[in-house]
């Protein structure tokens, strides 16, 4: 039997489908800090787990699937951020973008009342 191929790509509903799990994990990684810990010093998966207080096997996978997305990188078994990490997903940074990643709303207070502010109830 022939299969006649489609007119177009799947990809977009592909990039759509997976966005979902990206965007969990780059908020999770925003949540626990996993970017500020690599600066720190904390930059291999056996001292994130630890600083964590978190399995060291499900921190590696999921230092491996950051590392995948290009959000952090490894190098000698040390973990890196990336220059896309460090200008937005750095706390210090002016171009931060943690703030949006909880979503609308928390963006929205985030620029109302100044970064300040934003971690306050």
């Amino acid at each position: 039997m022939y299969i006649k191929a489609p007119t177009s790509s799947d990809t977009p509903l592909w990039d759509r489908l997976m966005g979902n799990y990206t965007f969990a994990c780059l908020k999770v990684a925003t949540q626990l800090d996993i970017y500020g810990l690599i600066d720190k010093g904390y930059n291999t998966s056996d001292k994130i787990s630890q600083a964590l207080q978190l399995s060291s096997k499900g921190v590696e996978q999921y230092l491996l699937i950051l590392n995948h997305l290009g959000y952090i990188k490894m190098e000698l078994a040390q973990y890196e951020n990336t220059e896309l990490a460090k200008n937005y997903l750095d706390k210090n940074s002016i171009y931060y973008w943690g703030g949006s990643l909880a979503g609308p709303l928390c963006y929205l207070r985030y620029q109302s009342f100044g970064q300040e502010n934003y971690n306050q109830p």
